[in-house]
């Protein structure tokens, strides 16, 4: 128990609770495993997560065959087997992109599988690999123009966890430039197909639990996020809030505070400022990728909490950019339509 996250515990049982025909969002997690954790008591007398199921349904259902097919093969599940799963596919998708250069190819290994925060998030069980690897997987996709594909991928990351949220402005500005450059004049046609597709995908992955129990979805993964809930997540990290909390500018842990606030007005310009770049410079994965990492740890270096384990996945999503930005640039193609 102590070498996992409290994350990855707590999926485990989700997906117990999902087989046995058990709501995730609404059970609380009392009397499991969870409750084993050993939680930092200095953060707050019990875990906030025995209440809440912070993370978005895709992540349950991409994750349910494996939990079935080890418990079935192994007799047990452990969440990292799906993580492990999620971290190999990312890494063949960047080694498919780059064998053609060898010598960019072998940074795969300090740049992301020998990397120390990459390695220390899979091994505690952040499920951080599994919604990376589905964002890279789109924009791949959308690169070599598989764009019903890519869309349906991208929906099912935006599903997974919300810090793929960050990603969609500049995913879907890629998008557009790449229509336009592949359609030209009809180019915004064929955007609106895909952003339809993207919505009803998304939409298709939440309306099991939205028909089950929608308030109880909402309050487990934007209430308690957004701070509308009972229970608020303790003061913690490396950011800004654990400054303020050890100068004695906010009295506990516990202590409301206009985080959301601060995110707003640091990480929105940043946002709008990577998006008007964004337009003037040609189609690469590597900006989106980039303008992600940068957009979703600013808003994270001044929330509530900025954990080691998010510094590590924003270091991880740099790293990528370093090798996504020797794939070959997008230019198009003479002829023919790849839609899927």
């Amino acid at each position: 128990l102590t070498l996992a996250t409290d994350s990855t515990i707590q999926t485990e049982v989700a997906l117990q609770y999902l087989a046995e025909g058990r709501n995730p969002y609404v059970e609380d997690y009392y009397g499991t495993e969870l409750e084993k954790y050993p939680y930092p008591k200095r953060l707050a007398s019990a875990n906030p997560a025995l209440e809440y199921f912070v993370y978005l349904p895709t992540l349950v259902w991409l994750s349910y065959p494996v939990y079935e097919l080890a418990q079935w093969g192994l007799g047990f599940f452990d969440q990292r087997f799906t993580l492990m799963l999620a971290t190999l596919a990312l890494v063949w998708l960047v080694w498919r992109e780059l064998k053609w250069k060898p010598e960019v190819a072998v940074l795969l290994a300090p740049c992301l599988i020998a990397s120390p925060w990459f390695a220390y998030n899979l091994l505690a069980g952040q499920n951080d690999a599994l919604p990376l690897m589905l964002v890279v997987a789109a924009l791949v996709l959308w690169h070599h123009e598989r764009f019903v594909i890519g869309a349906t991928v991208l929906a099912l990351a935006a599903t997974t966890k919300q810090t793929v949220w960050f990603v969609l402005p500049f995913a879907a500005f890629y998008l557009w430039q790449v229509c336009h450059l592949r359609w030209g004049e009809r180019g915004g046609v064929w955007w609106w197909r895909q952003v339809g597709l993207f919505a009803g995908v998304a939409l298709l992955a939440l309306l099991p639990f939205l028909w089950w129990n929608a308030a109880a979805l909402w309050q487990d993964t934007v209430g308690y996020i957004i701070g509308t809930t009972t229970i608020t997540y303790p003061i913690w990290g490396v950011g800004l809030a654990e400054l303020l909390f050890r100068l004695g500018a906010i009295p506990s842990r516990q202590a409301e505070f206009p985080f959301a606030w601060l995110q707003l007005i640091v990480a929105l310009p940043l946002l709008l400022w990577l998006l008007y770049h964004q337009r003037r410079l040609p189609p690469h994965l590597a900006y989106v990728i980039g303008a992600w990492g940068l957009g979703l740890g600013s808003s994270w270096l001044v929330g509530r909490f900025f954990a080691p384990a998010h510094l590590g996945f924003i270091i991880t999503t740099l790293a990528l950019v370093y090798l996504v930005r020797y794939f070959t640039p997008y230019a198009g193609r003479a002829s023919g339509l790849t839609s899927l």
